[in-house]
């Protein structure tokens, strides 16, 4: 029987709560309300706790169990990455489609390579592609996460653990060492600087 933790299920609803609010007050006097967006960093230690169990850990059966975790994960993300580009571009293309001006201007960051690049979650490596739903890079950076995190569940012990706690933070600095000009202007939410995150977070609870 699977074990359920009602206290974080409530802290996830508090994260989320806290993620929206960052994302739907733009302007307010209460600046703490502007460093809500590292709740994100929370989404990625949970998804740590709850997944490195499930992720193989003898060769023998690894090719098995890794299917099925890549199975899971897919029917896990895939529905609300659809659910957000559908709506995002319905919106965007009546807009478009019904605006009084007759050639009016076409958003280079919807061409057909960047849905393509939004839907298989390429995010944080084709940064415009984010540009549809931006809170959707949380998502690109937990999939290549927990793909990485399945290769090192292979090391013995907990060894893959803090190799990739240990990448992560090589990636991490890295990032905000070469972006600066990125993050000034969004946030560390793409390239090495996103990927390092989730790294560390997946890894830095369970990394025993």
């Amino acid at each position: 029987m699977k074990q359920r933790f009602l206290w974080l299920d409530f802290l996830r609803g508090a994260a989320a709560l806290g993620v929206l609010a960052f994302h739907v007050v733009v302007v307010t006097e209460y600046k703490q309300l502007d460093g809500l967006y590292v709740l994100v960093d929370f989404f990625f230690v949970l998804s740590g706790f709850v997944l490195w169990p499930a992720l193989p850990k003898e060769r023998t059966t690894a090719r098995r169990e890794f299917s099925i975790f890549f199975f899971k994960r897919v029917l896990r993300l895939w529905p609300m990455v659809f659910f957000a580009l559908v709506v995002s571009n319905v919106i965007y293309w009546i807009g478009h489609l019904t605006q009084i001006d007759p050639n009016p201007a076409f958003d280079e960051n919807r061409r057909w390579n960047l849905v393509l690049s939004a839907i298989f979650l390429l995010q944080i490596f084709v940064s415009t592609s984010m540009f549809m739903v931006v809170p959707l890079w949380s998502l690109s950076a937990e999939w290549f996460t927990n793909l990485i995190y399945g290769l090192l569940s292979l090391v013995r012990g907990s060894k893959g653990l803090w190799l990739g706690i240990l990448f992560g933070y090589g990636a991490l600095n890295y990032g905000l060492d070469s972006d600066w000009q990125w993050i000034g202007f969004i946030g560390p939410i793409r390239g090495w600087e996103a990927l390092g995150r989730g790294l560390i977070d997946f890894g830095i609870v369970t990394g025993k």
